[in-house]
């Protein structure tokens, strides 16, 4: 027993330090004592045993030796499993540090290998450095940096009308925000317009917030209403009367009750016809003065007493004197006049708000402008009456679409031989374009003539007095001065008071007998300083309906100070002034025969009236633009004044403007002379009675057998004599006459009407 228990002791000392062996094996031995592995003492091992994996008070039950022990009851080498700790034992149940150091086998050591990662600092979150070790992932967390604190700054919202105000604190790092400080809205500060009622529209009140502008409308009342006072204009004997209705608080205004003009009351007075001049009756109204002419009787021709050896010729009517030798169809250079044996006529077509002329002299044709494009066939058809066979000079004196509009029918129609064009060729309008693709197509190069530039023909002289680009296409227009014998023509086309300037400040002879007034009767043309250069007689204003206010009172006061006679396309509608070179014959039929050329010139006739060609018809008839029928201007039953259009060539008017007569007041008309009913066709003229007349498709009336042959029916039993005449100079002859013009120009008449005689064959 001794030496049982001295080995148990020996054991004791020898595993002191071994935790299974005094909680197992010791703990078997003596239950009621433990000593602790820190030398403690200890009276009970309950919380180290293994529940219920030893019977009741520890001790083996019925004190079986090891073998006896239920497998699973104890733990290998009699420690039980779970109550050792995982790391606190080494293998073999030996405590790992309780081992001498040269009892363990040999292991290689492991460093720590640590990585830093910086977490910054944030407004709110303070900063730090992680490490991690990068061979076995333990980390740790060190240096820590406090947290920033927000740095705000402040933004003002100032109060409106209808928002509060308030600050903005926003943190200038992490933009956290947040409101304060508000303010209560200012509310609106309203201010009042009141707008007034008018006749027509309401009146109200408008309030708007000076601070916000923000408005709204009040206070409405009602229109007040027109109140009307009325104007009455009486009738005139061409003009209706109407009442005008004024407004007396705004001026709105209307014309109502019109009244129908009660039309002309003429007086005539007749001016017989002498040897050189035609008779002629002047119709004028005893109401409103307005005049025309009409019935023109035939100069009479000279009745010559021979010359003897002591006297010249003389005629014993007129008392004028001729010397021995008859005079010369050849001008005298040195005397400017004398008159030739071609007479120019210069035509002003009226081709409403826009310019052409057409100067015709022998077989010479000039035509300058030509309106717009939907006047083209008007003025194609005026030259074609003219028997016009080709032109020998084109002149558009500006690119405007009133100018060069027509110009491209008439280069369709007619054979052109020249085309003078302005400088200024800027204009990109459809007009233009057609025109000067017209002028190409006829195989024409158009030329823009200097200052100087003359194109004549015979007696006739055509001078450039102004061509350049201006400040505008009006004042690149081409200026023109004709001369024939006497008489000067000028031709400004649209040039204004710029041009005009520049004219008179150059020294240019602009002395001339006819002036055609620039751009319609602008009132920005016709200086007083250039019509006292031009020192003209007549003025031809081209003008049509137009929004302009052409002519303009300013233009027209100007022109009267000057004491020009004017002549209006619109009123007075084709307007031709002709001229020997001695003598100028007015439109209406007066003459003239001291020119500008002269040094001087006297006032004539500017009752208005026109011609064609040579035709010296001159009567005046009222077109209704509705109906297309023509009256005299006596017929008492014309149109309203509104729907009138004054026009005068017959022919032209039932031909080319498609008017039909009336069959009140023309039914029995003659047009001052004998009427003939012509084939359009055969160009044979016959009475109205003759068996052999054309069908109804190819007549035409006609008052001038100029270009027609007679019948030889009716027309040689008409008359016992006939005589040949001169188509231009209108002077018949008789058939043995030694003064016969050539053949050319020839025709048989048996009617002297609208003749002059032949002073040396029938006297």
């Amino acid at each position: 027993m001794k030496k049982i228990i001295a080995l148990i002791l020996f054991l004791m000392l020898f595993l002191t330090g071994c935790e299974t062996f005094s909680e197992g094996f010791l703990g078997n031995l003596l239950p009621d004592h433990s000593v602790n592995m820190d030398g403690s003492d200890s009276s009970s091992v309950e919380d180290n045993q293994p529940e219920n994996n030893q019977p009741e008070n520890n001790q083996p039950e019925d004190n079986q030796p090891e073998d006896n022990q239920p497998e699973n009851n104890q733990p290998e080498n009699n420690q039980p499993e779970d109550n050792q700790p995982e790391n606190n034992q080494p293998e073999n149940n030996q405590p790992e540090d309780n081992q001498p150091e040269n009892n363990q086998p040999e292991t290689p050591e492991i460093n720590h290998n640590y990585k830093s990662t910086v977490t910054a600092p944030t407004c709110t979150n303070a900063g730090y450095t992680t490490y991690t070790c990068s061979e076995c992932g333990d980390s740790y967390v060190s240096d820590e940096v406090a947290a920033l604190g927000h740095s705000y700054k402040s933004v003002v919202t100032a109060a409106s009308c209808m928002n509060a105000g308030y600050t903005t604190y926003t943190c200038s790092v992490c933009s956290d925000s947040y409101t304060a400080n508000e303010v209560a809205a200012l509310g609106h500060s309203y201010k009042s317009v009141v707008t007034a009622a008018t006749c027509v529209n309401a009146g109200y009140t408008t309030y708007t917030c000076s601070v916000c502008n923000d408005s709204y409308v009040a206070d409405e009342t009602v229109a007040l209403g027109h109140n009307y006072k009325t104007t009455v204009t009486a009738a005139t004997c061409d003009k209706n009367g109407y009442t005008t209705y004024t407004c007396s608080i705004c001026s709105n205004s209307y014309t109502a009750d019109e009244v129908v003009a009660t039309g002309h009351s003429y007086k005539t007075t007749v001016t017989a016809a002498t040897c050189v001049n035609d008779g002629y009756t002047t119709y004028i109204c005893t109401v409103c003065t307005y005049s025309y002419t009409g019935n023109t009787v035939s100069a009479l021709g000279h009745a010559w007493v021979d010359a003897t050896t002591e006297a010249p010729k003389t005629c014993t009517t007129c008392g004028t004197t001729e010397g021995e030798k008859l005079p010369s169809t050849t001008p005298d250079s040195g005397s400017s006049s004398t008159a030739y044996d071609k007479t120019l006529y210069v035509n002003y077509i009226n081709v409403g708000q826009g310019d052409s002329i057409f100067i015709k002299v022998g077989d010479c044709d000039i035509l300058i402008d030509a309106g717009t494009a939907s006047y083209g066939s008007t003025v194609s058809n005026y030259l074609k009456n003219q028997s016009v066979d080709d032109i020998e000079l084109m002149i558009n004196t500006h690119p405007d679409s009133d100018h060069c509009g027509g110009l491209t029918q008439v280069l369709k129609d007619h054979v052109v031989e020249q085309v003078w064009i302005s400088k200024d060729t800027s204009k990109t309008t459809a007009a233009y374009k057609n025109f000067t693709s017209a002028v190409t197509s006829e195989g024409l190069t158009a030329k823009k003539p200097n200052v100087g530039t003359v194109f004549t023909y015979e007696y006739l002289t055509i001078t450039v007095l102004y061509s350049a680009v201006g400040s505008d296409s009006n004042n690149s227009s081409i200026v023109v001065m004709l001369e024939y014998g006497s008489f000067r023509f000028l031709f400004t086309g649209d040039a204004g008071e710029e041009v005009e300037t520049q004219l008179v400040s150059s020294g240019k002879d602009l002395s001339c007998d006819v002036l055609k007034v620039g751009h319609h009767g602008s009132k920005y043309s016709s200086t007083t300083s250039f019509l006292n250069a031009t020192g003209a007689e007549y003025g031809v204003i081209c003008v049509g309906s137009n929004s302009y206010g052409h002519p303009t009172s300013e233009a027209l006061t100007r022109l009267s100070a000057a004491g020009i006679s004017v002549y209006r396309t619109d009123k007075n509608g084709n307007i031709v002034f002709s001229t020997n070179g001695a003598t100028l014959t007015l439109p209406g039929g007066s003459t003239d025969s001291t020119g500008s050329g002269s040094g001087s010139s006297s006032g004539g006739s500017s009752s208005g009236g026109s011609s064609s060609g040579g035709t010296t018809n001159t009567d005046i008839f009222i077109g209704n633009t509705e109906t297309k029928v023509f009256h005299l201007p006596t017929c008492s039953n014309l149109p309203a004044a509104s729907k009138q259009n004054t026009m005068y060539n017959y022919w032209w008017i039932i031909n080319i403007a498609g008017y039909t007569p009336c069959g009140r007041c023309l039914k029995n008309y003659s047009g001052g002379g004998t009427s003939y009913i012509a084939n359009t066709e055969s160009k044979v003229y016959h009475l109205s009675t003759c068996s052999y007349l054309p069908a109804a498709s190819r007549q035409e009336i006609i008052y001038s057998t100029s270009g027609y042959t007679p019948c030889g029916h009716c027309i040689k039993s008409s008359s016992t004599i006939s005589y040949i005449a001169n188509t231009e100079t209108r002077v018949y002859h008789l058939s043995t006459c030694s003064y016969l013009p050539a053949a050319s120009k020839q025709t048989i008449i048996y009617s002297t009407s609208g003749y002059t005689a032949c002073g040396h064959c029938i006297k």
